[in-house]
């Protein structure tokens, strides 16, 4: 594997023995710097790696920081050994490096937390399925305050990249031109998973209300009906509004999601609205008519949204 400043290393080589207590005598602080560098090259191209994933409804990602909080020890240990030496490094260009590993380290909190948030969407998007609404709704909530919390947290990340006067150490001592690009991919991810949690949670709460109308119908409670119908055609309108909203702002690739997200939530509005004429209807005992728009709001809810 090809790491920065022409070391190469494997993992072995690169999450090595803790050397805290090895003495400074004799050791040149270059070569320790070369060591640093190599072990935050390795993190660099597994945050990389980490952080690329594609946008899904219901996504099943993995992500995995343990060698990369390793890596970044290890670089930690290297240039505080660096720092002791006796070496033509500047305690300067040490606190650069130090920097970028802290940056780096705040990145690395960051996909721990959206592999929780990724998980908790999974969750809420298995309960949907199962009907279990009330479930649904609060890890959808919950999900979207880790989603923030993670955007954050990567923003903060790259805000400390910022700050951080790379041409002290020179351009091909690490490769932060790449990770701020990586950085900035990430954020945008992020985003689109922030915005469609903000919209589904209220898609989520039109489902339960729908069908608890649906329930009461079926037992005679129709003043239930009409307050759970109006709140579930509320709910669908501001879905759809968020999805809507958020087609435009989201990368290609998750584009497709929110535009059937639109769909759906327009034809769960339209076949609550349906039931709604259709409980008036009832009411003034007009049942022929009622029926009709019974069929409607059946045909409107099982529109297929194919995109």
């Amino acid at each position: 594997m090809s790491l920065i400043g022409g070391v190469t290393v494997s993992l072995s080589g690169c999450l090595s023995e803790d050397s805290s207590s090895e003495t400074t005598s004799g050791v040149d602080g270059g070569s320790v710097i070369s060591e640093a560098e190599a072990d935050i090259g390795y993190a660099t191209e597994h945050i990389a790696e980490e952080a690329s994933f594609e946008f899904a409804r219901q996504p099943s990602v993995s992500i995995r920081t343990g060698t990369i909080s390793l890596a970044l020890n290890d670089a930690d240990v290297a240039l505080d050994r660096s720092s002791k030496s006796d070496s033509s490094v500047t305690k300067e260009e040490i606190q650069v490096y130090q920097d970028y590993v802290q940056a780096l380290r705040t990145w690395t909190d960051s996909l721990e937390s959206a592999e929780e948030a990724l998980d908790t969407l999974s969750a809420a998007e298995a309960y949907r399925k199962t009907e279990r609404y009330k479930d649904a709704i609060k890890e959808t909530v919950s999900a979207r305050d880790i989603f923030i919390n993670v955007s954050e947290t990567a923003v903060s990340a790259r805000e400390k990249f910022n700050q951080i006067n790379f041409d002290m150490i020179g351009p091909e001592s690490v490769d932060y031109k790449e990770m701020k690009e990586v950085n900035k991919s990430f954020v945008e991810l992020v985003s689109a998973y922030k915005r469609y949690t903000t919209a589904t949670i209220p898609y989520y709460r039109g489902l339960e209300s729908y069908w608890g109308a649906v329930e009461a119908s079926g037992n005679g409670q129709y003043s239930a009906v009409n307050a759970n119908l109006n709140d579930a055609s509320n709910q669908f309108e501001l879905a759809k509004s968020r999805y809507q909203d958020a087609e435009q702002a989201v990368s290609a690739s998750a584009r497709s999601v929110f535009i059937k997200q639109t769909c759906l939530a327009d034809a769960m509005y339209e076949s609550s609205e349906f039931l709604i004429k259709a409980s008036f209807e009832r009411q003034d005992n007009n049942a022929e008519q009622a029926r009709e728009y019974v069929d409607q709001a059946v045909a409107a809810r099982k529109e297929l949204c194919q995109v």
